[in-house]
């Protein structure tokens, strides 16, 4: 059973050009910087992200 949806593996294995295995290997953070880098194009959001998550909902990402 895989980590996450089928569209973050297919993101990820792209961006990092890795295998889906590889890619499954990654933690959560990695995989969270991962994304928002790629969809935003800047690193330092994810931080900022987590942030925003905790303050409005409550919820410490790590």
């Amino acid at each position: 059973m895989r980590k996450y949806p089928e569209y973050i593996y297919e993101a990820l294995s792209q961006r990092l050009e890795l295998t889906h295995d590889e890619t499954g290997e990654l933690t959560e953070r990695e995989v969270f910087k991962n994304l928002v880098a790629w969809k935003l194009g800047y690193t330092q959001w994810s931080d900022t992200i987590k942030e925003w998550v905790r303050d409005v909902y409550g919820i410490e990402l790590e």
